[in-house]
């Protein structure tokens, strides 16, 4: 059975995600937390750095511009609003500087880490 158009970008979008959360290890974070719920939305990567805790939205796309370009306002303040409820369910957190990132990444294997995108 063929895969339909949002399967094939559901599972790209995964494979970005998993290739981010390698970059970032590489880059010296420590990965919290993958596909982060709250009911106020998802944060895609909570990484950690000794007094930095950095939530990262990851977009594939066909362009690195383009993902770059992709994060609305909309988009920022779910992160934030989902940002804001983990920090409150995880007060081990409370005092360290918060970043929001965006990494971008364009299949195979070009990856464009963007911080404090917001």
């Amino acid at each position: 059975m063929q895969k339909s158009k949002r399967q094939k970008a559901y599972e790209k979008g995964l494979l970005a995600e998993e290739m981010a959360a390698m970059f970032l290890r590489l880059k010296g974070y420590r990965i919290l937390e993958k596909r982060y719920k709250t009911p106020l939305g998802e944060i895609d990567i909570i990484a950690k750095k000794p007094n930095l805790l950095v939530m990262v939205e990851v977009k594939e796309r066909k362009t690195i511009d383009e993902a770059l370009s992709c994060v609305s306002p909309a988009s920022q303040g779910r992160i934030r609003r989902a940002c804001d409820y983990y920090r409150t369910s995880h007060p081990v957190h409370e005092k360290d500087t918060i970043r929001f990132d965006l990494i971008a990444v364009h299949m195979p294997f070009l990856i464009k880490h963007l911080q404090n995108a917001w």
